[in-house]
């Protein structure tokens, strides 16, 4: 049988035309793909430092007005005004509140992730709580510290949110200790098993990658990580080295 060598060619040509023509979609497909997330990382950076802003901002006024109320405090008890001085005081105690869900560590890294972790916590209704005890700096690696603290974070806020409790609440603390840092996380959760916690989400009820990943980021921060629940409180402690 002879062999057509024109059609044969064409073949040929067609197929390498579309190979081509496929290795190019991908390609351009996967630049896209990196654009986008490149510019989804972008905007998320710009929130980050707006809302970072927003904090510095937040934490000179309040220390700016503290101040002023402090000393408008001292006169009235002076003049034995104490009606007014206990007003004043109440004002106090507002500012402290508002004190309280800010968080300000001096690493722009951890403030930003707490912080935006905060804020999505306060518009879900959820009372959010940061107490910082930063004596120096932070000086551990902050890429996973950072995923320590936003899969935690995370799980706090969908615990909260699958929890039938009325009044739902994310307590956050970070304290330097020594040559260690010290993360611990607690938040309002309906019964959980923590043996459960590397399982599926569905049995968990939490991240299973989220938890496997806090772990092992506190590994190579040569640190501990330990789960507790107890009357509808789940906690989540971290100590890992600060150097």
């Amino acid at each position: 049988m002879a062999i057509n060598y024109f059609s044969l060619g064409i073949a040929v040509i067609s197929i390498v035309y579309i190979n081509v023509m496929m290795f190019r979609f991908f390609e351009s497909y996967e630049d896209k793909l990196k654009l986008q997330y490149f510019e989804t990382l972008k905007q998320q950076e710009d929130e980050n430092y707006k809302l970072l802003a927003l904090s510095h901002k937040q934490v000179r006024e309040m220390k700016h007005d503290i101040e002023n109320q402090l000393a408008v405090v001292g006169d009235l008890l002076r003049l034995k005004d104490y009606d007014s001085a206990l007003v004043y005081l109440d004002k106090l105690g507002t500012y402290v509140h508002k004190a309280n869900r800010i968080c300000y560590t001096g690493n722009n890294a951890v403030d930003s992730i707490v912080n935006i972790k905060g804020s999505m916590a306060n518009s879900l209704g959820i009372d959010f709580i940061c107490k910082v005890n930063i004596i120096t700096s932070i000086m551990t690696d902050e890429l996973d510290l950072c995923r320590i603290i936003g899969n935690a974070l995370d799980n706090a806020i969908e615990g909260c949110e699958r929890s039938s409790a009325g009044k739902k609440h994310i307590y956050f603390s970070i304290n330097e200790e020594q040559d260690t840092l010290s993360l611990v996380v607690t938040n309002t959760c309906d019964e959980v098993n923590t043996d459960l916690l590397t399982s599926s989400k569905k049995k968990s009820g939490l991240h299973g990658i989220g938890i496997g990943s806090i772990r092992s980021a506190a590994e190579r921060l040569q640190g501990v990580s330990t789960f507790n629940y107890q009357d509808g409180i789940f906690t989540l402690r971290v100590v890992v080295l600060n150097c």
